[in-house]
């Protein structure tokens, strides 16, 4: 505890010797982590969403991501009760992870009526007094039992408003004695105060006070300008000034701009002045009356309003070679800049508007939520009717444990036990089937397949071995150890391909084996980004439009009513495009150090087969904006196919197979998987 206590007070310290400007530097470092990692759509990649929790156990970490993101961290009750009725969760997965999760040792109910059993009435399935949770709560009902009645038919929670109503309103009958001996036990307890949510912005003051929403002002111009700055060369017209910068290009633009909307009023004088983001930040947070033991939590709330875009210029700041046109360093901090001068001109019109001032917002308090005494007296007298506890049990049990015990067992709990049910079923499934699958080859295998661990590819594994029982496939990850910079023959530029935590020292290009084809394709490269830009236009875009709208007619219906002869026609065309080879700054060390990388760890390398193929896959589709999604997580958003190519032809490299003692006889082949 001292070290602990010694190791707060040197941060305060060190944070207090800060400068404003770099303690506002250090907090939007540490925001950073909290922002989705996401590029634009061309490189758009699967990432895990609990990225900025990865150091907390799986349960823990949902649970704060869903406090901090707004978000629902597990299905509705009701959807788990769902399939606890469709015997999709069984009730004795139910009992397994309630009996675990109430910590005890003592060993667990066996045979097919406890691990099989579909729903049944909590209460009445076989008990054993050395289970876990055996203990009487009330009564002789058991805390599994409450628990499990809790799940089964959960608790209606009404507020004080509601309650009222059905006490004194509503024609349901209520048992005026039970009642009564419920609000007796509870009332020595008195309310339960409930954890307020986090807010920190003026925003939500705002909007309570007024009804208006201040990032409905904000965010409309915010992204319009998030857009033109990520552009990626899409648009006709670029951003003025980028190259000032994501907050130099929004000064100079706005501040020389003729403002219309009404709230803008006066916010070209408050541009001027402003010409460093981290001291802009700082004089906006003072002019919001914002003390600087708030910085941090108005700035993270402030960035995760809109997550998305601010997201993406990190990425794009941090990673500069996955795009075509990068964010230059420092964009994240100017963004924040930029928003904050956005919400000061906000919450000052509104404020104008509504005759109010910033000591009133700071003054209004945040509403702390109670779980007032009727609330809950009501809790149990649902659970008293539902075990049919007479007045008594009700006055002689113990008032604490009992409350402690339905009020522990939240619905977030609730959930939490159904998800765990729902998963050890399909855990249980598939070990079951594991077990069953015993086949093993006889003899050497006819070929080996070595594909990506991408979750597609692990079914196409599948297929391939129960299709033809004499291969044996293997996995790894797709981009299977060639982290590259790649070029193909018709790309505008090299893409990396590789995870995306992973930066690229070697460069791969794929060359026609003609230089008269190349030139060819250059130049209509050339001619179909000119074509792209042009129809973006007023007037070429119109007669672009017209004309080559009016020939895509052909293709269309050829795709619509005769979709197989479209199909063959695409591969006639592939398949008459020019010949290639791979050309690559790799020395032969390198080469070798890859090839038995993957062979050691795939397990391969003893025992190879006459012939071995290296699969990358990918996806192409038509009009879809998400098609990046569909290809090599491994490949960091890519497409696998020239990895594959290029290991299978160091693989195939006499000096390789010589120092790595591969068989003569043993062919390494490149393919490529259309997951589509």
């Amino acid at each position: 505890m001292m070290l602990h206590m010694s190791s707060t007070n040197s941060e305060h310290t060190h944070s207090e010797a800060m400068s404003p400007e770099d303690e506002i530097r250090r907090i939007i470092d540490h925001t950073a982590h909290l922002l989705p990692a996401q590029g634009p759509i061309r490189v758009f990649v699967h990432h895990n969403t609990l990225h900025a929790f990865e150091d907390l156990p799986f349960e823990e970490a949902i649970i704060r991501a869903g406090e901090r993101f707004g978000c629902r961290p597990y299905m509705e009750e009701e959807d788990y009760r769902r399939e606890w009725l469709q015997g999709r969760i069984l009730t004795g997965d139910l009992r397994a992870v309630l009996q675990e999760d109430l910590r005890d040792s003592a060993p667990l109910p066996r045979g097919p009526q406890a691990e099989g059993q579909a729903m049944g009435v909590p209460g009445q399935e076989t008990k054993s007094q050395n289970s876990p949770g055996a203990e009487a709560i009330a009564g002789s009902t058991s805390r599994l039992e409450l628990r499990l009645a809790l799940l089964a038919g959960g608790l209606q929670e009404p507020n004080d408003k509601e309650l009222d109503w059905r006490l004194n309103e509503s024609d349901a009958p209520m048992d005026q004695a039970l009642w009564e001996a419920c609000l007796d036990l509870v009332n020595p307890l008195g309310p339960l105060p409930l954890p307020p949510p986090r807010k920190a912005r003026y925003r939500d003051k705002l909007l309570a006070l007024t009804g208006e929403d201040m990032d409905a002002l904000v965010q409309p111009l915010l992204i319009r300008f998030c857009a033109a700055f990520c552009d990626q060369g899409i648009a006709y017209w670029r951003l003025p000034s980028r190259s000032l910068g994501f907050f130099g290009s929004f000064r100079r633009l706005y501040q020389g701009l003729p403002l219309p909307d009404a709230w803008l009023k006066g916010f070209n004088f408050r541009l001027r002045g402003r010409d460093n983001p981290a001291s802009s930040i700082v004089a906006s947070l003072g002019n919001l009356g914002i003390p600087q033991e708030e910085w941090e939590a108005y700035i993270e709330e402030m960035m995760l309003a809109m997550k998305g875009w601010p997201g993406m210029i990190h990425q794009n700041e941090e990673r500069p070679d996955r795009v075509l046109i990068p964010s230059p360093p420092g964009s994240l901090l100017e963004y924040a800049a930029v928003r904050l001068l956005l919400e000061e001109q906000a919450v000052a019109h509104l404020t104008r508007r509504f005759k109010l001032s910033l000591a009133d917002l700071r003054k209004v308090p945040s509403p702390a939520p109670l779980k007032t005494v009727g609330m809950r007296a009501f809790a149990l007298y649902q659970l008293a009717q539902h075990f049919d506890w007479p007045v008594e049990t009700i006055r002689t049990s113990p008032a604490e444990a009992l409350l402690r015990e339905i009020e522990s067992f939240s619905s977030l709990e609730r959930r939490r036990l159904f998800h765990l049910a729902y998963e050890r079923r399909h855990r249980n499934q598939t070990l079951d089937a594991l077990a069953h699958h015993r086949w093993k080859a006889a003899g050497a295998p006819r070929f080996q397949a070595v594909c990506c661990i991408d979750e597609r590819e692990e079914s196409f594994r599948r297929h391939l071995e129960e299709t033809e029982p004499s291969c044996e496939t293997f996995g790894t990850a797709g981009f299977f150890g060639l982290a590259m910079y790649y070029r193909g023959i018709e790309d505008a530029h090299a893409v990396p391909l590789c995870p995306i935590l992973i930066q690229p020292t070697h460069s791969v290009e794929e060359v026609p084996l003609e230089v008269e084809s190349q030139s060819f394709r250059h130049a209509v490269g050339h001619a179909a980004y000119a074509f792209h830009v042009g129809s973006r236009t007023g007037i070429r875009g119109a007669l672009l439009s017209g004309f080559f709208g009016t020939l895509a007619a052909f293709p269309l219906a050829l795709r619509v009513f005769f979709p197989r002869h479209a199909a063959k026609m695409r591969v006639n065309l592939r398949s008459s495009s020019a010949k290639t080879r791979l050309k690559w700054n790799y020395t032969t060390e390198e080469e070798i150090s890859v090839v038995r990388k993957l062979l050691e760890e795939t397990g391969i390398k003893n025992c190879l087969s006459k012939l071995v193929v290296i699969v990358g896959h990918g996806s192409s589709s038509l009009n879809n904006p998400h098609e990046s999604a569909h290809d090599c997580g491994a490949c960091g958003g890519g497409r696998g196919g020239p990895n594959a190519r290029a290991f299978a032809l160091m693989a195939n490299d006499p000096q390789v197979r010589e120092s790595l003692g591969i068989p003569k006889d043993t062919i390494f082949v490149g393919a490529y998987h259309n997951t589509c």
